[in-house]
């Protein structure tokens, strides 16, 4: 079975995939922060 690690990098190879997650790239760090908020750890970035 292969990772999901390995199919990411093959498939940001692929122009539209690349494209598709980049756009996402905003939501996925607010998800991110509104999660470490909830667990009362710092966010993504902070110092």
């Amino acid at each position: 079975m292969a990772r999901i690690s390995d199919m990411h990098k093959k498939w940001m190879k692929e122009p539209k995939y690349r494209k598709a997650y980049q756009a996402l790239e905003e939501e996925f760090v607010l998800a991110s922060t509104v999660i470490d908020a909830r667990k009362g750890r710092k966010s993504v970035g902070e110092n």
